[in-house]
């Protein structure tokens, strides 16, 4: 770093004590906050290296995804837009926060409701088989039980797929199980992170609903 040495596990504590004790409370106290990926990069300006952090959101003990929207080829849409939420930090100085972007509008939480069960993730991969063709030739890297930010795409009536829009009486945190090949190198859209996900099936966990995605967006 600029200022000298720091171990990684110090700058990630540092980074998410300081999320933890500032934002939470302009968030209503619903979530936590963790690091979700670090990258190690070179400052071509002073030959130092950077910690640049995606932060992601906790809630109740799961993670909202931290890609970008969820795309699909032109001529093909869903009624439902998908996408995760990030924050990102870059760390030039020991114990300091150099660069800051919450990148959207701070999460405030209308209302709430609990479920007593959710799908199962063996229906979910049934579900998968059952539904999608050539799920035999696709090799999942990533599967769990996420969030993802779901609202009503708008452009559905002209059979279009929209990307997220700024937060309306549609928009909800919902729990889905994501499935998730390796993101192709060509997709990376020559941004300073690799987070996303390529092909992804998403099941809706309260629900049931399927929505098979080609790609991500970058970031």
């Amino acid at each position: 770093m600029v200022d000298g040495e720091t171990k990684v596990r110090d700058a990630v504590s540092f980074v998410e004590d300081k999320f933890n004790k500032n934002l939470s409370q302009y968030e209503n106290n619903k979530f936590t906050y963790k690091v979700q990926h670090l990258y190690v990069i070179k400052n071509p300006e002073n030959d130092c290296y950077d910690f640049n952090m995606v932060i992601g959101r906790i809630y109740r003990d799961i993670p909202i995804d931290t890609c970008s929207d969820f795309l699909i080829s032109p001529g093909k849409c869903y009624d439902k837009v998908h996408c995760g939420s990030h924050m990102m930090v870059i760390m030039r100085h020991k114990n300091k926060l150099d660069y800051v972007n919450i990148m959207t509008e701070l999460f405030e939480t209308e209302s709430e409701e609990k479920e007593e069960k959710i799908i199962s993730p063996l229906w979910a991969v049934n579900r998968i088989k059952e539904t999608i063709a050539h799920v035999n030739g696709m090799s999942f890297v990533q599967c769990g039980l996420v969030y993802l930010i779901t609202q009503k795409n708008e452009l559905a009536s002209k059979n279009e797929q929209d990307v997220l829009q700024e937060v309306n009486d549609t928009t909800y945190l919902r729990p889905v199980w994501l499935f998730s090949t390796k993101r192709s190198e060509n997709a990376i859209y020559g941004t300073r992170t690799k987070d996303g996900h390529g092909a992804s099936v998403i099941v809706d966990a309260l629900d049931g609903s399927l929505y098979y995605y080609e790609d991500t967006g970058g970031y």
